[in-house]
């Protein structure tokens, strides 16, 4: 290794800013309003059915339109600096440190009636009381994974080895 090896590893990594892509705020859009159509016009009227159908997907086409203006006004945002890492939306701004996280992986969300959701995620880094198998802890690492939310159009694994190099490089010595 070489003395210029060592000073580029110092170096602090620079702020890079990760914003959404807007197909998929488009298609959860588009695909929740034409559920609500097909609620409006194929349901027979005065069913229950049909109003929780149409309510539903209707709140699917509310998040749609949040998400595509969230991304269109860049209101949308990850940030990934040699301090943490911060996810901004419409509601407001979520900081985390870098010293707060464990390292980040691949969480995928599985289900037999749908598609699986591969999300990144970390384990919160904090102090467990009692035995680390125990119920109650395994609930609360479950409850507690932090994640940027979206994949802001990165495969979910890059955008993790992303996120890893920031955090090993901000954690150094």
């Amino acid at each position: 290794m070489t003395d210029e090896d060592d000073n580029t590893k110092s170096e602090p990594l620079p702020t890079r800013r990760l914003d959404p892509s807007l197909g998929g705020a488009i298609l959860v859009l588009l695909g929740s309003a034409a559920f609500v159509a097909i609620g409006l016009l194929a349901m027979p009227d005065g069913t229950w059915r049909k109003y929780l159908c149409v309510g539903f997907f209707s709140l699917g086409t509310l998040a749609g339109v949040l998400s595509c203006v969230e991304t269109v006004t860049g209101r949308s945002s990850l940030i990934l600096d040699p301090a943490g890492w911060q996810v901004r939306d419409l509601f407001g701004v979520k900081v985390h440190r870098w010293a707060d996280c464990g390292p980040f992986y691949v969480f995928e969300f599985r289900h037999p009636w749908y598609v699986s959701h591969r999300q990144v995620v970390c384990d919160p880094v904090e102090a467990e009381n009692g035995s680390p198998d125990s119920l109650k802890n395994k609930i609360g690492r479950m409850l507690k994974k932090k994640g940027p939310g979206t994949n802001y159009g990165m495969n979910p694994q890059d955008l993790a080895d992303l996120m890893n190099r920031y955090r090993e490089a901000a954690l150094r010595p």
